[in-house]
């Protein structure tokens, strides 16, 4: 993920992180880590993500 614009927050889990990025910033969650964005503020935020070649792996997980 790369921060285009505002603040992106990433929450991982296994272990427990969290993660700010402004723009500019970038981070990468590797396959099958439990991961959230969000937009911690109220103004618009846009980020690019790019995912890999192979399987799609979007699966929603009960908090």
């Amino acid at each position: 993920m790369f921060c285009l614009s505002g603040s992106i927050l990433i929450d991982l889990q296994n272990p427990s992180e969290s993660l700010l990025l402004e723009p500019g910033h970038r981070c990468e969650v590797k396959p099958g880590r439990v991961h959230r964005v969000s937009n911690p503020q109220e103004k618009e935020a846009k980020y690019l993500l790019v995912q890999g070649v192979g399987e799609y792996d979007f699966n929603i997980v009960s908090s």
